[in-house]
């Protein structure tokens, strides 16, 4: 694949002159991302390693998850794949030959924190909070614009408009965290990524998979490249991803160890730890997530 640039430490986009393939819709490629943190410990300054060479990609208009279980480094990847987390911050360096490709060259993300549907003040409506951001994002001289699309906004998300006139903490859990979605986007612009952390946290297995459909149904429609970390999810909310990006832990740190859309994991299994999947009864997905945990970083049980 051709690159258009290299940018060392990643964060600053660079286009991608993808060739007119398959590969032509990938729009975030990242390759030997290793970022190690400020281990105090032992009372002695080592560095731990959270990210041990991992690269990756994935393409415009998507559901994507990375997933692994705790300790793996998922929002780590996250947050410095949306640029939220610096090359040298909070005590963490990424190394110098880590690099980041982002098409297109200026390239809008929103990111979505875990618990961001708890600073949203209760006692405000839906139409409030919606309206406050729909202002925020695009100024007073698009007002006349805000209605329609805070409607288009609650009916993608699958948010009845009934809800409007209702106080935010008087809806549901799964309501609370699709409105905060559609607060990042009352921006009449879409943007090309959408990141975020763990929207299914805390929810149900029904709440959670609704959730992901919603966002499911906003890449496809919007052309946009969402990227979640989740932890846990079900069979059913599995098979709303198009990739899914599973990171283990090992000596080393976090590294990746599948890659590919849900139906690939079952052949993967077959094909390279056959004793794992005809072991068990439990969904191929729970089978990776198992052998994530070894610790080691490979593929044994």
């Amino acid at each position: 694949m051709k690159t258009n640039g290299v940018v060392n430490g990643a964060f600053e986009t660079t286009r991608l002159d993808v060739p007119r393939t398959e590969d032509e819709n990938v729009s975030i490629l990242w390759k030997n991302i290793h970022y190690k943190v400020n281990d105090w410990s032992s009372f002695t300054n080592n560095k731990k390693v959270i990210l041990h060479s991992v690269s990756g990609y994935f393409k415009s208009g998507t559901l994507n998850a990375i997933l692994g279980s705790s300790g793996t480094g998922k929002t780590t990847l996250l947050n410095i794949l949306s640029g939220s987390q610096g090359c040298s911050s909070g005590g963490g360096r990424l190394a110098a030959n880590s690099k980041i490709y982002v098409q297109p060259k200026w390239a809008t993300s929103y990111f979505i924190a875990q618990h961001v549907h708890e600073n949203l003040i209760g006692e405000l409506t839906i139409r409030t909070i919606l309206q406050y951001a729909f202002a925020f994002k695009n100024g007073s001289s698009a007002r006349r614009l805000a209605a329609s699309h805070i409607a288009q906004t609650m009916s993608t998300l699958l948010l009845p408009e009934k809800l409007l006139d209702q106080p935010f903490c008087r809806c549901s859990g799964g309501e609370q965290r699709r409105i905060a979605i559609a607060q990042e986007l009352m921006a009449l612009t879409a943007p090309n990524f959408l990141f975020l952390d763990e929207p299914t946290t805390g929810l149900d297995s029904v709440s959670a998979y609704e959730t992901m459909r919603c966002l499911q149904q906003l890449a496809k429609r919007q052309h946009i490249t969402v990227i979640s970390s989740i932890h846990a999810p079900n069979q059913e909310t599995l098979f709303l991803f198009d990739q899914l990006y599973v990171l283990a832990k090992s000596l080393d740190g976090g590294v990746c160890i599948f890659t590919g859309p849900p139906s690939y994991i079952r052949p993967f299994l077959e094909s390279n730890l056959p004793t794992a999947i005809t072991d068990t009864k439990s969904p191929p997905i729970e089978t990776l997530i198992k052998i994530a945990c070894n610790g080691n970083g490979k593929l044994t049980k």
